[in-house]
């Protein structure tokens, strides 16, 4: 986790806004989301997909998005249980052609872009096209 103090600020966040859906990124231990899930955080998302994390919520109310790359760590990803995955790093992979591509062998596979989306990136067109639900 890369924010100093992101517990604190979560847990104050869920406090002041108790109708929004917080969730903590960047999560790496499964110490770490459980520190999350105790501050508040209603989702978890990390770079890979960190298995201990994946099993911790299993059947439970917390949205665990693991990170993936490839089309091998997908489904791998989604075999394992995950409701949704993260395509990371979308930019290197070339955007959102990248994720479309993806979606013709995985279209039962909701999929979240990260990583270097800027609103440049976004044209009618792309929103169009490129719904990942």
């Amino acid at each position: 986790m890369s924010t100093p103090g992101v517990f604190e600020v979560l847990q104050q966040l869920v406090k002041e806004h108790p109708r929004i859906t917080l969730g903590v990124g960047t999560v790496l231990r499964i110490e770490d989301a459980k520190t999350a899930i105790k501050a508040g955080a209603k989702f978890l998302m990390s770079p890979a997909n960190v298995k201990d994390i994946l099993n911790y919520v299993q059947g439970g109310d917390i949205l665990y998005i693991p990170g993936t790359m490839t089309p091998t760590e997908i489904l791998s990803a989604y075999d394992a249980g995950a409701k949704m995955v993260k395509i990371y790093p979308v930019s290197a992979l070339g955007g959102f052609q990248y994720i479309a591509a993806l979606k013709k062998p995985f279209p039962h596979v909701s999929m979240v872009a990260s990583q270097g989306i800027t609103i440049g990136s976004f044209t009618f067109s792309s929103i169009e096209l490129y719904t990942f639900e």
